[in-house]
């Protein structure tokens, strides 16, 4: 999430090993065994102080807004009139022919996790929030760490990565704790990746957000820990002073928390089918009116149309996904940040006007949101003056607009059997307008086999491997010369997710995956199989 405001990389993220892309320059990559392809439809989009950034279906990051540090990743576009874009322009390419699979963003900073767990930022490096000693990045540039990362969350001049090691290291200022490496030795910022400390062993991190002074993080076991910045209550819990190492936050009346998002001085988590609110509520950003309260270190519960699915905190406002993919949001709206039409500040949430399609990812920045549909599309709506809303205008927008012909990749997981598979690098030169890589039953050319459900059960922490899925639905993953399989979680993201070549029950529930097969000759196949989390 992030900085002044929050970014989406509270979502679960799923690592790619290796990514195959039309319009290519093919790279040979031996591979002992299936691969997987699987870019989520969430952590595609994140947003800071005054940009935002989006990877393509295709694979390719573009940045639009403000480039006063280079945050739009390219030093191509250190000549940029008013040092900014209002609309997308790309990100330098990853060496090694490596492709971006989340996306997060601190206040002038970004940085993608890779899909060889290697972590990349550019943008402003005042405090080390890069990950390398100097001046700031243009381009991206490589964070040493000591294990592949699976997850990675910016927030103000702070970053931080979940390793594949359960681990999780942080880098950057460090001036309120925010590092949560116990000591505050180097107040001014840390280039070098530390370990954040107390953590339980058994703490398995399945959501973590950055804010601008502090992060949160929710474990497979459904708690919730902050560290950092004490002030309004923002950790959720009666601390009277920075936390330089996780505590855990209050009980949230039940439920097992999900997801956590932190922002400038609030945070929320997603606790079942709720989203429970804590901090600073200054314009009603927790979601309760704040003539009576200022502020709250005890988590509040938020009233919906629907149940919560992701929460995103930005600069004293407050947006939701819900299950019926419309997003509300509430909080301080002087430069039309609830997007619900109006600039009239409100604790009630607000369905956000002009989104004409399912949503499945929303981040917020500072001043301005923006969400990404099922088709793909993405919209923006709030403060525009740096041309953060990426619709060649810089205009403050009180509805969502469209920002060109983005194009954002759903959630798909693409299986091949092959000992040498082409990894590409695109070498398109625009937003790209394809379709997006999830599959519709109803389309010409395919046949749905699909009627009743299928079931599989499966424990919370455990996994199912994508042939026992594809095996549950009588298929199998065929040779290379005769096709591909794809996996796509289509409902209960909330309960499942992808973890390398498998799909882990995250949490009490049930998730829906279809499996896809694509021959090379013929119609597709698809089928679905019910995935019971217990």
């Amino acid at each position: 999430m992030g900085l002044s405001g929050g970014i989406s990389a509270r979502t679960r993220v799923c690592v790619a090993i290796l990514v195959v892309v039309m319009m290519c320059l093919p790279v040979a990559a031996r591979v002992n065994s299936a691969e997987v392809s699987a870019p989520p439809a969430r952590g595609r989009l994140a947003l800071g102080s005054a940009h935002s950034c989006a990877i393509a279906s295709n694979d390719v990051v573009w940045c639009w807004g403000d480039n006063s540090f280079g945050q739009l990743g390219s030093s191509v576009h250190a000549s940029l009139p008013a040092g900014q874009s209002d609309i997308p322009v790309q990100v330098a390419a990853l060496p090694g022919g490596r492709v971006a699979r989340q996306i997060t963003s601190g206040d002038f900073h970004a940085c993608v996790l890779a899909n060889d767990g290697t972590v990349w930022c550019w943008g402003y490096n005042g405090f080390g929030e890069l990950g390398v000693s100097g001046g700031n990045q243009a381009d991206p540039v490589q964070v040493t760490l000591p294990a592949n990362a699976i997850l990675v969350a910016a927030g103000g001049n702070t970053t931080c990565a979940v390793l594949s090691t359960n681990s999780v290291m942080c880098w950057g200022r460090h001036h309120r704790g925010q590092l949560g490496n116990g000591n505050q030795t180097n107040t001014v910022g840390n280039a070098t990746p530390t370990v954040v400390v107390s953590i339980p062993s058994s703490f398995t991190v399945v959501s973590l957000d950055v804010g601008t002074v502090h992060a949160c993080a929710t474990s497979t076991t459904g708690d919730t820990w902050c560290w950092g910045a004490f002030t309004n209550g923002r950790l959720g819990n009666s601390s009277v002073s920075d936390n330089l190492t996780p505590s855990r936050v209050a009980a949230f009346g039940g439920g097992t928390a999900t997801s956590a998002a932190a922002g400038f001085a609030h945070s929320c988590v997603v606790v079942g089918t709720r989203a429970w609110c804590f901090g600073s509520n200054s314009s009603g950003q927790l979601g309760t009116n704040p003539s009576g309260t200022t502020e709250s270190s005890t988590p509040l519960s938020v009233t919906f149309s629907s149940s919560a699915n992701v929460v995103a905190t930005g600069r004293d406002f407050t947006c939701a996904l819900l299950a019926s993919q419309t997003v509300e949001c509430f909080g301080i709206n002087a430069v039309g940040q609830l997007g619900n039409g109006n600039s009239t500040p409100t604790h009630v949430p607000q369905v956000v006007s002009g989104l004409s399609s399912g949503v499945v990812d929303v981040a917020l920045g500072a001043r301005h949101a923006c969400v990404a549909l099922t088709t793909g599309a993405v919209r923006c709506w709030g403060e525009g003056t740096a041309g953060q809303l990426g619709n060649g205008s810089t205009s403050t927008q009180t509805a969502s607009v469209s920002v060109g012909s983005l194009n954002i990749a759903p959630t798909t997981t693409t299986l091949a059997t092959t000992t040498t598979i082409a990894t590409t690098t695109t070498t398109a030169n625009s937003p790209v307008t394809s379709s997006p890589t999830t599959t519709n039953p109803t389309s010409t050319g395919q046949q749905s086999i699909t009627s009743t459900p299928r079931f599989l059960t499966v424990k919370r922490g455990r996994t199912l491997t994508a042939r026992a899925i594809a095996s549950h639905v009588s298929l199998k993953i065929p040779k290379t010369s005769q096709g591909s399989l794809r996996l796509t979680i289509v409902r209960g993201a909330r309960s499942c997710m992808f973890v390398g070549t498998k799909v882990r029950g995250t949490r009490k529930g049930t998730c829906s995956v279809l499996v896809t097969l694509i021959p090379k000759r013929g119609p597709r196949i698809l089928r679905t199989a019910k995935v019971v989390v217990s």
